[in-house]
């Protein structure tokens, strides 16, 4: 990135390299509702129109790079998640067609199915535990 601000005179690039490093060093991160300032730790949540708020909207108009917000590695789920997502991905796939529009289902099947399809794409959220998992049953699902 610095490269491309480089004009050839070694005493105005010292100078200009010197000011990109300053201004993109990470002072804050990204954070799903708000930036977290780095230097002082405080948490800036985004509807804030304070000091704080204010400091950050100053060093991004200057040129500031905040640092992205975390995301959790693949690799840091675990196993069990990873099977249980598979699993739930196979239900919802093998339930699609009840969702069509000429699926041969009368209304309050289609809800029943609908409800099941939402318990099941809501598992990662209602459950915090792996082990604690429980299936909604498709046995009481009229099919077609």
């Amino acid at each position: 990135m610095a490269q491309s601000v480089m004009t050839g005179n070694l005493y105005l690039d010292i100078l200009l390299l010197q000011n990109y490093k300053e201004n993109s060093m990470a002072r804050y991160q990204l954070m799903k509702d708000g930036v977290h300032n780095i230097e002082t730790s405080e948490w800036i949540p985004e509807s804030s129109t304070g000091r704080e708020w204010r400091k950050y909207q100053k060093w991004l108009s200057e040129g500031g790079i905040p640092d992205a917000m975390d995301i959790p590695d693949a690799m840091d789920i675990p196993d069990a998640w990873i099977e249980i997502r598979a699993k739930r991905n196979g239900m919802l796939q093998s339930s699609d067609w009840a969702i069509l529009t000429d699926a041969p289902l009368t209304t309050p099947q289609k809800n029943e199915w609908k409800a099941y399809r939402k318990k099941l794409r809501d598992i990662p959220q209602d459950y915090s535990k792996s082990e604690d998992v429980e299936w909604p049953d498709l046995s009481r699902l009229t099919k077609a």
